[in-house]
């Protein structure tokens, strides 16, 4: 299940949820939502949500502890994943951009550069496999135990997985072992990494804006759904990645490399063989019309 549900089911039903950096979010509970009939609530009703902003709010240990349950993930992950869910959020508000709660509502920053919340009109998805959820009257469903069938396709499904994954990994072994022998150095750039750690150590390289020289080696350029999930992806594997658009509509994920321009083969080569895909070079790649 995704965190932004589990805080939406949490905030259901203890009425309050503290977002360190952000602030408080509480729940009339009184305010009941049409079509209910006394069953347990499945949304929030309009206006019911109100938010306090407060920095400086200490972490919610109950909903650390209601994180790890529904996830089934030890208590230190579900802070690691809560605190990466927040930096990502904090990332999105400095760019003037919405910070999406699934089915709670969005925070940012108005005309005022003052954080504000818009409470959502959406539904809390439910997670039929959660263990807490109890849906009555017509939602009740009996949840069957699988087929030995279906148990036998799914551990064949996953032994195939795991040959792939091996089969992979043996192919970049042999692509990205050492070589001994020595590359000629052409006179516009020079011989590339040998190794996935030396190709992640350069993609990594701090950026500096402080010279002349520099430029972006730009990773993709997609839709609004697709760069910030690459963007969260990246961020958390520790890759130094900046995002950048124009209309809103389709953005550009790239890093910034400090570095003379006469080197823009060798890191656009190294970028395109760790990330196995095209990448392209961009002296301003931030620059906006």
């Amino acid at each position: 299940m995704k965190l932004g549900r589990v805080i939406g089911l949490f905030l259901l039903k203890h009425h309050r949820v503290a977002l360190p950096g952000f602030g408080i979010i509480m729940h009339d509970a009184d305010a009941l939502v049409d079509g209910q009939d006394g069953e347990e609530p499945e949304s929030f009703a309009p206006g019911s949500l109100t938010f306090i902003a407060d920095p400086k709010v200490s972490p919610d240990e109950l909903l650390l502890e209601f994180i790890s349950r529904e996830t089934g993930k030890m208590k230190s992950l579900a802070k690691s994943d809560m605190d990466s869910f927040l930096q990502f959020g904090f990332e999105l508000i400095n760019i003037s951009k919405p910070f999406h709660l699934e089915g709670i509502g969005i925070l940012q920053k108005n005309a005022k550069n003052q954080l504000e919340f818009l409470q959502s009109s959406e539904l809390i998805p439910q997670d039929p496999f959660s263990r807490n959820s109890s849906p009555s009257g017509s939602r009740k469903r009996r949840m069957s135990a699988p087929s030995p069938d279906l148990i036998r396709k799914l551990s064949l499904g996953l032994l195939l997985i795991l040959l792939l994954l091996a089969a992979t990994m043996t192919v970049r072994w042999f692509i990205n072992r050492p070589v001994s022998e020595e590359i000629p150095e052409p006179d516009t750039q020079i011989s590339l990494p040998t190794s996935s750690t030396d190709t992640l150590q350069l993609a990594n390289k701090p950026a500096s804006t402080s010279g002349s020289d520099h430029f972006g080696v730009v990773l993709e350029q997609s839709s609004r759904q697709r760069a910030f999930k690459r963007f969260a992806d990246l961020k958390e594997w520790g890759h130094n990645v900046r995002l950048v658009t124009k209309d809103s509509v389709t953005f550009k994920l790239y890093i910034l490399i400090n570095a003379p321009m006469r080197d823009t083969a060798k890191h656009r080569d190294s970028l395109r063989i760790f990330f196995n895909r095209r990448v392209w070079i961009e002296t301003h790649p931030d620059e906006k019309p």
